[in-house]
């Protein structure tokens, strides 16, 4: 990238460069490098080929060290201005990731868009997170855009054809005056330094054509030329080249730039289930790509790129689900562990004895947490193997409420199973006074529809008198015994007396009259 002159420009858009989409929270800035003298390190790749559209994926590390590192696409047009569009990091001093853009005219100039300077546009973006790079021409407009494709922050910029509709690649040479159409990964130092990057990796189809792979460092303090390196003419995909440490490679669809570090990593793996089944992990580093089993002890290039399956099985009825992330990079050595889940497949019905709608809720276990969901009509759900699953209780009130049967169920299968929900009412029996005798049945639950059998039964020294009922169906009556059906809450009290013995002396007459006990308590009316 060529040097700019320091400016700091906020969001306007008078000018002839205009914005069409930001996703950043930061000001577009352009900086200087004249205050800190500067080396600055190139790590490029050369088309050969002409193209009216360019575009790239390329996985961006945070680097680590320098004053900042970009990742860039470079179109140079049929009319000799170049293009450049990527993403940078910590680009001198621009805090973490952002949408770089710049446009050169064909004496070497900055367009005056941005009075000189490149801009960057801030993105919520992340270290290893895959961009696509694109520049276009569209109508009489060149468009030039930048998107996370994990995060979907992006920012875009609209600049002038000047005329060209065509980014044009080299045969001949690598560099076109400085200028090319390629691939570039750049990082400032402010002392000599060279091939320290983590790998970067750019991915677009190599396959059709050939390609130069060259490299450079550029000292700021006297303006010269380090080192130049290229390969002596174009080559065809799956080359290599390195000098002063640095590396880059090429594959039929990966550019890699940065250097080899090594990671140990741990590959563990747990399946809740019955199931005996083993994943495998695919590992990718630059072109290569290979398979290993798990659980396994491995020694990694750092940045290789992981994956493992997202299920081991999966039919309508049982499957093996991996829970978390499938894919990831190993940046530092670590112990990665995969969960599993055999899960089947349960569709629940359901069929209410009673009146009224209910919605009742279902517990069960997926992905080892507990999960719920309200239960109407028919239900299908993924519970994990040999888990319960539970059905709620609904209360409508402290006398009316509503049971499952059954109110549970032990995952071992894929089932289609019916829950029946009883509407059940609150059945008060009492004796009144208790000392006077014993009722049956218990006071609780009934569901609707069930007949239950009254029976009072007194004490000695108590005689039974009635049943007072309360409800539409409860019973009144002097019958000891009697049935009731259940329709509503019933509340149901027996009745009891007290037996009198008098003696008395002959001749003498006795009148004692005996009032309804009330507070366990026998009161006289009057005696003679």
């Amino acid at each position: 990238m060529k040097k700019p002159l320091i400016i700091i420009i906020l969001l306007l858009f008078s000018i002839q460069m205009s914005l069409s989409r930001v996703d950043g929270i930061q000001n577009i800035k352009t900086f200087d490098t004249n205050s800190t003298m500067l080396f600055d390190e190139q790590l490029s790749l050369t088309f050969t080929e002409n193209s009216s559209t360019l575009s790239v994926n390329v996985t961006a590390p945070a680097q680590s060290d320098g004053y900042g590192v970009a990742y860039l696409l470079n179109g140079l047009s049929d009319k000799g201005y170049w293009y450049q569009v990527g993403v940078s990091w910590q680009w001198f001093g621009f805090q973490g990731f952002a949408a770089i853009f710049d446009v050169w005219d064909p004496n070497g100039s900055t367009v005056s868009a941005f009075q000189g300077g490149a801009a960057l546009i801030g993105l919520n973006s992340n270290d290893f997170d895959t961009f696509e790079l694109s520049i276009r021409f569209l109508n009489d407009s060149v468009i030039m855009s930048v998107v996370d494709l994990n995060t979907s922050s992006q920012a875009s910029l609209k600049e002038r054809t000047f005329g060209a509709n065509t980014f044009i690649g080299d045969t001949l040479s690598p560099l076109y005056h400085g200028y090319f159409s390629g691939l570039m990964t750049e990082m400032y130092h402010n002392k000599p330094y060279y091939g320290s990057e983590v790998p970067a990796y750019y991915t677009m189809d190599f396959s059709n054509q050939k390609v130069w792979l060259w490299m450079d460092e550029f000292d700021y303090t006297n303006s010269s030329l380090l080192f130049f390196k290229s390969t002596k003419m174009p080559v065809t995909p799956n080359y290599s080249m390195s000098f002063n440490g640095g590396f880059e490679s090429v594959g039929a669809h990966l550019f890699s730039t940065g250097v080899t570090t090594f990671v140990n990593v741990s590959a563990l793996f747990k399946l809740i289930g019955s199931s005996s089944r083993n994943p495998a992990l695919i590992l990718r580093y630059f072109s290569y790509t290979w398979n290993i089993s798990i659980p396994n002890r491995l020694t990694v290039p750092r940045g290789t790129f992981w994956s493992a399956p997202t299920c081991l099985m999966n039919s309508n009825s049982t499957r093996i689900i991996l829970k978390g992330n499938s894919t990831g990079v190993f940046l530092n050595s670590e112990r990665l562990n995969l969960s599993y889940f055999e899960q089947y497949s349960v569709t629940l019905n359901i069929k209410s004895i009673g009146r009224g709608t209910i919605i009742p809720i279902i517990y069960f276990s997926s992905f080892g947490e507990n999960a719920s969901q309200p239960f109407t009509g028919s239900l299908q759900i993924w519970a994990d193997s040999h888990t319960y699953i539970k059905f709620s209780k609904v209360t409508n009130s402290s006398l009316i409420e509503w049971i499952a049967y059954p109110n549970y169920y032990y995952v071992v299968r894929p089932v289609n199973i019916t829950i029946v929900y009883i509407e059940e009412f609150f059945v008060s029996t009492v004796a009144n006074p208790p000392i006077g005798g014993q009722v049956q049945p218990k006071s609780g639950f009934y569901p609707i529809n069930t007949t239950i059998e009254l029976s009072a039964h007194q004490n000695k020294g108590w005689v039974f008198s009635a049943w007072s009922g309360n409800g539409s169906v409860s019973y009144t009556g002097s019958n000891p015994q009697a049935n009731v059906v259940v329709q509503s809450p019933l509340s149901e009290e027996a009745l009891f007396k007290p037996t009198v013995s008098i003696c008395t002396s002959k001749g003498i007459s006795v009148v004692y009259n005996i009032s309804i006990a009330t507070n366990n308590t026998i009161t006289p009316v009057n005696a003679l």
